[in-house]
């Protein structure tokens, strides 16, 4: 394997370094010879490190392509902006012919779509095309009233229904089909969650709504897949094994601290996902004593329009190791099957952790913690930090009064020291972070520089 590994990405970096015009020029600003990078360790320790800034941010488009592929472009896919600058996938006709058959064996191995009628209904914003050759595809990005029309008019001619989304829309597309009185068990809906790291609270609270139970859930019909624009489409995912170990350590808190160390305390735990070693090399940057860094990725297709190596997505991930699931399996006395030997720890993204160290994902998983919360929110929080402390500001679902007893509970779902020191509810029209949320934007959840918010009580309750 670490052979197989060496070629590959030796292979990968000798195409950047005579292909692409920008890599070339990082290299000798770097002072690093082509010659020089005989082995992983010559690799990992002297090539650059890229970013969107140091790429897309300072080189023009024909200087990261690889000479030739421009006239091959045939799809293009932005990122989201989430961080004040765009950056950009490509797609070539060659890959696009192929990539239906990638994302089949991708949906195949999770739902079973070679043998399965499947009707896939694409959520997700921006455009973000999901091809294949296997399922009925829908894409009606963010529209939940096209989503529940296709389920109500063509789900019962499939065997099943495969909801693509992000964390944020779902909750939106699953309370309009609740009015309109959607039976989702009928429909056999599985469920592939991108975009977001979500928690376990979420997964929970989804299943419950689409009539799934606590063991379908560790069976792995809500997955996450990640994709990073300008590097491709499911480059890391959750199977059965991974979602039942986090599941389990989810409410036994000595395994989760076996299984992550201090960042169990620091909530929510962080998703454990599989990747593809024969695609991806994959390197964890500046890691702290619970092997937590920045996740660095390089693409291993030789063919790849833009080749990118060493690229941080912005992310925070720890190498994870097999064996806790087969310590898993002892303990509840079952045998993963088909446990994948390449996994990582995903904790979310970098600019989420707060000051106090924990991740803003600790507020989003309070609020779906109870369904009696969850049904009176959409899921969007904005927490600030400023003198004074945290200030959480949740958005409320549309209709939902402004209540005392909700911020009771949400402040009651978070550890102490978690807790922020105001909550303010907003009503849905009212919510100054992003009103009548359009979800096409990725949506950002913290914000270290206090914007002042002033009102009464019919703008928000603060407690």
């Amino acid at each position: 394997m670490v052979r197989i590994a060496t070629d590959r990405v030796l292979a990968a970096f000798r195409r950047a370094a005579t292909s692409s015009i920008a890599y070339r020029q990082l290299l000798q600003e770097s002072t690093v010879s082509v010659d020089s990078i005989t082995d992983l360790a010559a690799f990992t320790a002297r090539c650059p490190v890229l970013t969107k800034e140091n790429t897309f941010g300072r080189f023009a488009l024909p200087d990261l392509i690889a000479p030739g592929v421009f006239g091959e472009i045939t799809e293009v896919l932005t990122s989201s902006g989430h961080s004040g600058r765009f950056s950009f996938g490509v797609v070539t006709r060659r890959q696009l012919l192929a990539a239906g058959a990638f994302v089949d064996d991708a949906m195949d191995a999770a739902f079973g779509v070679k043998s399965r009628r499947t009707l896939a209904i694409n959520c997700l914003p921006m455009g973000v095309n999901v091809p294949s050759e296997r399922m009925t595809v829908a894409r009606v990005s963010v529209r939940p009233d096209m989503a529940i029309g296709l389920v109500q008019n063509f789900g019962s001619y499939y065997d099943q229904v495969l909801l693509i989304s992000d964390p944020l829309f779902l909750p939106h597309l699953l309370a309009h089909a609740e009015a309109e009185g959607v039976d989702w068990p009928r429909h056999h809906v599985k469920v592939v969650v991108g975009e977001e790291f979500f928690g376990e609270t979420f997964r929970q609270h989804v299943g419950g709504r689409l009539g799934y139970t606590p063991r379908d859930l560790d069976d792995g019909v809500i997955i996450s897949s990640m994709g990073v624009g300008e590097l491709g489409l499911h480059l890391f995912y959750e199977t059965p094994a991974t979602i039942a170990v986090r599941r389990y350590a989810a409410t036994h808190r000595e395994f989760a601290a076996t299984l992550f160390g201090d960042i169990a305390e620091a909530g929510p735990l962080p998703m454990i996902l599989a990747y593809d070693p024969e695609r991806l090399f994959v390197e964890i940057d500046r890691p702290d004593r619970s092997g937590f860094g920045t996740l660095m990725i390089s693409i291993l297709d030789l063919e790849a329009p833009i080749p990118l190596l060493r690229y941080q997505s912005g992310d925070l991930a720890a190498f994870f190791n097999p064996d806790h699931l087969t310590t898993f399996a002892s303990r509840v006395g079952s045998s993963p099957a088909g446990v994948p030997q390449q996994l990582i720890a995903l904790r979310g993204r970098r600019d989420d952790v707060m000051p106090g160290g924990w991740h803003v994902g600790v507020y989003r998983e309070a609020l779906f913690s109870d369904d009696a919360i969850a049904s009176q929110v959409t899921g969007a929080l904005r927490a600030e930090t400023g003198a004074r402390g945290v200030t959480l500001h949740v958005q409320l679902s549309a209709g939902a009064p402004v209540s005392s007893s909700l911020v009771s509970g949400i402040l009651s779902a978070l550890a102490p020291e978690h807790r922020p020191a105001h909550v303010r509810v907003w009503e849905y029209e009212r919510f100054p972070f992003g009103m009548r949320l359009d979800y096409e934007r990725k949506f950002r959840y913290y914000e270290p520089a206090v914007a002042r918010h002033g009102g009464t009580s019919a703008e928000g309750m603060k407690v």
